[in-house]
């Protein structure tokens, strides 16, 4: 069953399979399935990585609620996230997070609260001893983010695709 973990402001979703082909089919589809408004540009991003994590889901079913989430403003009614994990945690209890805000909801504390969610969430699993995320090279928002969610700065790697980014980590367990 597809997790929801709520918090003061947002009801964050996850993903399974017949919600991310009803994203895949469109943002008429998408608001009509989760009864919300859903903006005109939901997603800096695009559908690439919704398809992405279609595939995942649908080669691994055990990735339910450790992939996709849609981050929904409770009192708006409107989607104003995507969120979630870059998948179920690994040998060492790793896993990784990511978020986007819509602009009009930014700057709000909401980045925030969508982290300290889903660190929260993944330390509620038996097996997630550190929780990680990346950044741009460079102090900004989502650095701020990080570290008001528990996050302290742990190295910098140099990433093929996106160059030289920060990354972070929270623990909570020993490793």
């Amino acid at each position: 069953m597809a997790q929801i973990i709520h918090t003061s402001s947002l009801k964050l979703i996850a993903c399974d399979l017949k919600m991310l082909k009803t994203i895949l089919n469109g943002r008429a589809a998408m608001a009509a399935a989760l009864s919300v408004d859903v903006p005109e540009n939901w997603s800096e991003f695009g559908t690439q990585p919704i398809q992405w994590t279609h595939d995942q889901l649908a080669s691994e079913p055990t990735h339910l609620n450790w992939l996709t989430y849609l981050g929904i403003h409770k009192k708006d009614q409107r989607l104003v996230s995507t969120c979630g994990y870059k998948g179920k945690p690994d040998a060492q209890g790793i896993v990784e997070i990511g978020y986007e805000v819509h602009p009009d909801y930014r700057l709000k504390g909401l980045a925030t609260e969508i982290a300290q969610a889903l660190v929260g969430h993944a330390f509620s699993q038996p097996k997630v001893k550190q929780v990680i995320a990346h950044t741009l090279a460079k102090k900004n928002e989502s650095s701020s983010v990080l570290q008001k969610a528990g996050f302290s700065y742990y190295s910098k790697i140099d990433d093929p695709e996106d160059g030289l980014i920060w990354q972070w980590r929270a623990t909570l367990r020993p490793l």
